[in-house]
């Protein structure tokens, strides 16, 4: 990988989007902020980038770049995998995602850029003009919730919507030990999501208690 990334890894920065540029020549920066119009052109084939990070036999990796060359990594991968260390590369699971309309999950994170929707506004101030604009783009970490309740479904740990049912396993044990045992569980979760970006959300979800039962469970 660091071969592949030396290889794949050309210019200094991404070039300057011709329409903002024009704007703003003309002094249009207004315009170009109420179009959302990013100053870096999004598809620069002199600008190319890749990361890395892998934990165990699990990775994943970060391109700017089109998605032939996302496709052209993965062969390269599986060709390596295959004829230097006799190892197959799973392809079902070795998936190619648009990071700011899709989700990638990586050690039961899901991963992706800011949705343009999604991104806040803040204010620029540019001589005596002041502008509204969306904040650059940014990786978000995020807590894949639906997909933990979706488990429990499964298991028939909830009903459809993630509504709990009655978990008998339990019954035996007196109050405080239940306290205890489900506090232990919630501190071990909300340690290990303390990075996520919505961490909050998880904090104050209606699935609280059916994460509890996830993770008891699993």
């Amino acid at each position: 990988m660091e071969l592949q990334i030396k290889n794949f890894n050309i210019g200094k920065r991404e070039k300057t989007d011709p329409i903002y540029r024009k704007l703003r020549k003309i002094g249009q920066l207004r315009t170009a902020y109420s179009q959302n119009l990013s100053s870096r052109m999004a598809n620069d084939n002199n600008f190319k980038r890749m990361k890395y990070v892998r934990y165990a036999d699990d990775f994943i990796i970060g391109v700017i770049g089109s998605k032939q060359d996302c496709i052209q990594i993965r062969e390269n991968l599986s060709k390596f995998l295959s004829e230097q260390l006799n190892l197959n590369l799973n392809l079902d699971k070795t998936k190619v995602t648009h990071a700011s309309i899709e989700i990638a999950l990586f050690l039961g994170t899901n991963i992706r850029t800011t949705p343009q929707d999604k991104k806040p506004y803040r204010r620029v101030i540019r001589g005596a003009q002041s502008y509204l604009m969306r904040s650059n783009t940014s990786v978000q970490l995020l807590v894949p919730i639906r997909r933990l309740v979706n488990k429990l479904t499964e298991k028939n740990l909830c009903r459809d919507g993630g509504k709990p049912t009655r978990w008998s396993r339990i019954i035996p044990f007196d109050k405080v030990q239940i306290v205890n045992h489900m506090w232990q569980i919630w501190s071990g979760i909300s340690n290990y999501y303390s990075f996520a970006d919505n961490y909050r959300t998880l904090a104050n979800s209606l699935y609280f208690e059916i994460l509890l039962y996830a993770y008891i469970s699993f």
